[in-house]
């Protein structure tokens, strides 16, 4: 064989391996087979150690917090029914998935094959992850086979893939596990290459269709994956014009992009009709085009050492720059390894051969432009950038392409191998050389690529869990079965900031370790629900209790990490109104459970607006709850009521109030839906900060002005208005000295503050 650079140009089909073909393939189904044998068995070893070598630990989720039970949840769905909605959680409301967009169809129907296998979430999570590194095996060494890759090579080829540092990053988005899809995007990339004319079986009524069975597949198995993939095959389409001066590619690429993007449609479908049913829901799943630069790619990431590399010394060099570097994040993941870093770097050479005018391989011609485009597109402010600027900013995590390089760069590597090899030796003794070559630099690349075993950390994550649905079991035991349970602090879903130090998701932990408890968590963020629950955990807790018990909760689930002080203020007010302390306590002390004696309450079938009714508490489409002026504003609730328009001049919501900030608006003003009865008592109470004490400070109602002398201590003070005839819409409060802590040397705090707003409140005459 020729060797692969400073050879003449080749034949339309000489980048391929003509001879390998389906037919091939299983009849080397003992190579294949095997390999992906001991990418099962060596999986097991490297999450969970020798005692899992053969069997899969399904005792415990590989991965459990923060997104980790975002795919729990999302498992849990599955095996219930579908993803899209489930009546446990977000109860009594709506718990659709509908607004938050996804193309992962058949990902959904693995998890719920090893759901019904496993029986639980976290079994099926755990085969997803374990099985996800044989199939990446396989379809490496089918593509890497129909590159020409000789088989040794090819083994070690997809070895090096299936182990790359990228899934051992990512079991918190198992998700994007389904990488095997990559391979087959290369394998058709290169099919379309060298593509100078329509083939036979192109060209049939099945060879037609084809494409778009390939498209509809592919794009289900992940929106990332399949956004990529359609960039790669536009790029083998324009290097096969270039290349044959043909469009037989080109339009056998159109077709395989148009299938996946048929594919992207049919997943999204429900989302569409459910958005043209509802109306959009804004708050979800907003991407900026700020996104695509934040968890865009790094050149530097990829060469450097795996993240928490074995090797103490690598992991320190990475660690060092990943500490004091911006934008970094998730694109740590995208470390190529050693091997595919050499391979990365010698594409570069093939650029330079090129330039050059030297003869180079199609087959490394292609890889080479194929991993310039998709490194463009992925680093921060590259072609990505621009995508999201213009077009749409839904593919915002411009690293993931990390995957598609990984591969190309490992085929480039084992190429050039390949052609060294076969340029100074000669059959059998480039046989022996190939296994011995293969097998050294696998075993080397694997140890480079992957971490340690941690056998105590998994000790751990068991033993963390445990506790967890123990407890979460017990509460199921204590109550009637299906009771609902209503849960603080208050988190949106999905995509929420973390709590203090309650984290995003940490309150899917009920729902997935119970089977027929119904939880207040879960619903849709920006729909009814959400925002019932958002402005209830606002509420004195007694109201939440009273409208607790006119819904049927049976208990309350308390987690006492999202709280500033752990909880302490909120305990003891449930104390005092139940009467008695919570009934359970998880071990570690983070989670309390309070037992209401509540009568079950049948709220089937009641639309959102009826279940409010029957809860006594209302809130409108943005979240304000119902009330009228005699009900008082309390300015230590992030959510106003509804004759509240709009507040302006505050600062950030402490436990007590608010306090005025002259940063933002020289004065508080409290605008109204309405206008402002004729006559009224204006009822406030405020605290004075520093020289504002003991000063006049001004309350302007419409043409109406009111000094006052409000106190460095908290109290009320009461207003007598009169506006007449006059129509007012608008209180404002003129702080008379606004000043900072820092400019009083009391601390750093550089917020221009004035008065400290308690509550207000009207007061009209019967």
């Amino acid at each position: 064989m020729q060797r692969l650079v400073d050879r003449p140009a080749a034949a339309p089909a000489a980048g391929m391996n003509p001879a390998f073909n389906s037919q091939a393939f299983l009849r080397e189904w003992r190579m294949w087979a095997a390999g992906a044998v001991v990418a099962y068995l060596l999986a097991n070893l490297l999450i969970a150690g020798w005692p899992h070598l053969f069997i899969p630990d399904l005792s415990h989720p590989y991965f459990n917090e923060g997104d980790g039970l975002f795919n729990a949840a999302l498992i849990q769905r599955v095996m219930e029914g579908w993803v899209y909605s489930n009546p446990r959680v977000g109860y009594p409301f709506d718990s659709s998935l509908l607004d938050y967009p996804n193309s992962d169809t058949l990902n959904f129907v693995l998890l719920r094959l090893y759901g019904i296998i496993t029986g639980n979430f976290f079994g099926a999570m755990n085969l997803f992850i374990i099985f996800s590194f044989p199939l990446s095996f396989i379809s490496a060494y089918w593509a890497g086979r129909h590159f020409g890759v000789r088989d040794t090579l090819a083994v070690m080829m997809a070895f090096l893939f299936a182990f790359m540092p990228f899934p051992f990053t990512r079991f918190n988005h198992i998700l994007l596990l389904s990488y095997f899809t990559v391979p087959i995007f290369f394998y058709f990339g290169n099919q379309i290459v060298h593509m100078s004319a329509p083939t036979r079986a192109a060209t049939s009524r099945a060879g037609r269709l084809l494409p778009y069975g390939i498209g509809v597949l592919s794009a289900s198995f992940g929106l990332y994956n399949a956004a990529f993939g359609m960039i790669l095959l536009a790029t083998a389409a324009l290097f096969s014009v270039l290349m044959n001066r043909s469009l037989a590619g080109a339009r056998y690429a159109a077709l395989l992009i148009l299938g996946i993007g048929i594919g992207i449609g049919l997943n999204v479908a429900p989302n569409v009709v459910h958005r043209m049913e509802v109306g959009a829901n804004t708050t979800v799943a907003a991407r900026s085009p700020v996104e695509s630069e934040i968890f865009g790619l790094k050149l530097i990431q990829m060469l450097y050492p795996r993240y928490h590399h074995r090797v103490p010394a690598l992991a320190s060099m990475t660690e060092r720059y990943e500490e004091g570097r911006p934008l970094v994040n998730e694109n740590h993941s995208a470390a190529l390894g050693m091997i595919g870093s050499l391979g990365f770097l010698a594409l570069g050479a093939v650029i330079a051969a090129a330039l050059a005018r030297r003869p180079v391989d199609p087959r490394l011609s292609f890889l080479s432009l194929t991993v310039l485009i998709l490194f463009l597109f992925g680093t921060i402010g590259g072609l990505g950038a621009i995508f999201a600027d213009q077009i749409s900013p839904l593919v915002r995590a411009w690293n993931r392409i990390s995957v598609f390089i990984s591969f190309g760069a490992l085929t480039s590597f084992t190429l050039l191998l390949q052609a060294g090899l076969e340029r100074w030796l000669a059959e059998p003794r480039l046989r022996q050389v190939a296994w011995v070559a293969a097998g050294a630099l696998t075993v080397i690349g694997i140890a480079d690529q992957t971490p340690a075993v941690c056998v105590p950390c998994n000790n751990e994550a068991r033993a963390k869990f445990e506790e967890e649905r123990a407890f979460v079991q017990a509460i199921e035991q204590a109550v009637p079965a299906g009771s609902p349970i209503y849960q603080l602090p208050f988190m949106s879903f999905p995509e929420a900031r973390p709590r203090h130090k309650l984290l995003d998701y940490a309150l899917a932990s009920g729902f997935v370790n119970s089977r027929t408890l119904r939880w207040s968590y879960g619903g849709m963020m920006g729909r009814a629900g959400d925002l019932f629950y958002q402005s209830l955990a606002e509420q004195p807790v007694e109201r939440q209790l009273s409208v607790l018990r006119r819904l049927g909760f049976a208990g309350i689930y308390l987690d006492r990490r999202g709280y500033p002080d752990g909880g302490n203020d909120i305990i003891g007010q449930l104390t005092r109104l139940l009467k008695s302390g919570p009934l359970l306590t998880r071990d570690d002390g983070a989670i309390l459970f309070f037992r209401l004696d509540t009568p079950a309450v049948d709220l089937t079938g009641l639309s959102p607006g009826q279940i409010m009714e029957r809860a006594g508490y209302r809130v409108d489409t943005r979240g304000r709850y119902m009330a009228d002026l005699s009900e008082g504003l309390s300015f230590s609730q992030s959510i106003w009521p509804s004759y509240i328009k709009d507040i302006q001049g505050l600062s950030m919501v402490e436990s007590w109030g608010r306090w005025s900030n002259a940063d933002t608006t020289p004065t508080v003003r409290i605008l109204f839906s309405d206008p402002l009865p004729a006559e009224f008592t204006l009822v406030l109470s405020a605290q004075a900060f520093g020289p504002n004490a003991d000063a006049p400070t001004l309350v302007r109602i419409g043409e109406h002005s009111y000094p006052i002398t409000i106190g460095p201590a908290a109290a009320e003070y009461r207003i007598a208005v009169s506006l007449g005839a006059e129509k007012s819409t608008t209180i404002e409060i003129v702080p008379p000295k606004p000043i900072s802590p820092n400019e009083l040397g009391i601390n750093d705090d550089p917020r221009r503050l004035g008065i400290g707003l308690i509550q207000l409140r009207i007061e009209t005459k019967p």
